[in-house]
């Protein structure tokens, strides 16, 4: 009996170093080139007073594609009003890019809700696919499609503030470095 719970936590422990170094390397290959954005190819969904974008050191890239629910994540987009707020306290040398990508068959659903929505930064509508035909070194998992950029379009960080205090504390870290 003692053998096979050792067997089974020795299963478990080699499970999560290959999860780990797995995620170690997709975090590499994401940092390996410089993300084209091809924003001027989207359209611009932008509520603010200024429409005038000027271009910051920092991007805080949201990439949403077409394997989530689209229309659900807007349901809950007022969720980063919060966070967005807090990390503008620290510097407004950033900029929050939201790029979404819906399904073909959510395209018109999500247009129209984008032309409603009251949200003060800007949405791209992705709906040809180009991000991510731009940027075939971008792991296809949702968790390394939230993400903070240097000006040269380099991945200095990648999580979701959202999810985890750590990865919302790491990025304000870098804000302040970046004062």
């Amino acid at each position: 009996m003692k053998n096979i719970v050792l067997m089974i936590v020795l299963i478990l422990l080699c499970c999560c170093e290959n999860k780990n170094e797995e995620i170690r390397q997709n975090i590499e290959q994401l940092k390996s080139q410089p993300i084209s954005l091809s924003l001027d190819k989207m359209r611009l969904y932008y509520k603010a007073v200024n429409n005038d974008r000027v271009e910051k050191d920092l991007k805080l890239i949201v990439y949403i594609d077409s394997t989530m629910c689209s229309s659900c994540y807007l349901k809950s987009i007022d969720r980063w009003y919060y966070l967005l707020d807090s990390l503008y306290a620290k510097s407004d040398n950033f900029e929050p890019i939201f790029i979404m990508s819906p399904k073909k068959t959510e395209v018109n659903a999500i247009k129209y809700k984008l032309d409603f929505l009251k949200f003060d930064y800007p949405i791209y509508l992705d709906s040809m696919g180009i991000f991510d035909g731009n940027n075939p070194h971008m792991p296809k998992e949702s968790m390394y499609h939230t993400f903070l950029l240097d000006k040269r379009n380099y991945v200095l960080f990648v999580g979701n503030p959202l999810n985890n205090t750590k990865i919302s504390e790491k990025i304000l870290s870098i804000l302040d470095e970046t004062k």
